[in-house]
């Protein structure tokens, strides 16, 4: 035939461990562009998204590779793998921390936002309550809008809102076109506070939620 394979995984470990750097990176984009050109559709690209991320990562390509790993932690989730996507997702925020992948865009915090709530649905689905709630309040954070902590600072959060709403009504004029945040920064912003309200509503507690989200997400 024309397949080769080798009777100890050692052997191919040795093997691999022996190959120039260089050598080593572009098989890898090799083996990466020679899976992309085997699938004949996007459903078969999509069952070869986490190899793809993998033989990308080694290859050094890290804006494909973060690609990869984004649409693997996606179809992880919507297949309901969930222990599958909690693991695409955590790659994600540690390739986040780590400079040498800054310029594949992983710095963006909408970003990171997105993965940390998509961590967070996985966590749920999981039964990782504490988990999940502590990643959608990171995500809110990194969008600019920190989870209130405790009853006086929900208390303040909450007259505060109240007195900008009535401001609101009262001289709309003033604050129309004024907002700075994106679009998508607001509907990221609404969907982590959806799900967040979810978290708090199974562990029976009362959620403080960060009002302005609601706001921002009724005048999209």
């Amino acid at each position: 035939g024309d397949k080769l394979r080798f009777v100890h995984e050692r052997l191919r470990w040795m093997a691999y461990e022996r190959l120039n750097p260089d050598k080593r990176a572009e098989l890898h984009r090799l083996a990466a562009q020679a899976i992309e050109s085997s699938c004949s559709d996007a459903q078969a690209l999509e069952v070869q998204y986490s190899v793809l991320a993998h033989h990308w990562g080694l290859a050094r390509v890290s804006g494909k590779a973060v690609e990869c790993l984004e649409k693997a932690g996606e179809t992880a989730l919507n297949q309901g793998a969930y222990a599958r996507g909690q693991g695409f997702f955590s790659r994600l925020l540690e390739l986040s921390a780590d400079r040498s992948w800054r310029g594949a865009g992983v710095k963006d915090l909408l970003c990171r936002a997105r993965w940390e709530r998509k961590l967070a649905e996985c966590c749920l689905g999981l039964g990782k309550l504490a988990e999940s709630k502590k990643h959608l309040e990171t995500a809110l954070s990194l969008l600019g809008y920190p989870f209130p902590r405790g009853k006086c600072s929900t208390m303040v959060g909450l007259w505060l809102q109240i007195a900008r709403q009535s401001c609101h009504l009262s001289c709309p004029s003033l604050f129309l076109g004024r907002c700075r945040r994106s679009r998508a920064g607001m509907e990221e912003a609404s969907i982590a506070s959806n799900r967040l309200l979810a978290v708090v509503s199974f562990n029976h507690q009362l959620a403080p939620m960060p009002l302005r989200v609601r706001d921002h997400a009724v005048r999209l």
